[in-house]
């Protein structure tokens, strides 16, 4: 849910807790991996809606 602020306006920085939890959570090796499979998934959903 935190990764959902990367495609939407709610911006993470107003609540400094959360945003340096976010930024702990992302440099964990697993978090990177799916963070990273989940980018792959959404950019082809992102072609898939300007192609419609």
């Amino acid at each position: 849910m935190l990764h959902w602020s990367v495609a939407t306006p709610v911006d993470l920085t107003k609540w400094p807790a959360l945003s340096a939890y976010f930024s702990r959570l992302r440099e964990r090796p697993a978090i990177a991996k799916a963070l990273g499979e989940e980018r792959v998934l959404y950019m082809e959903e992102l072609t898939r809606h300007k192609a419609a």
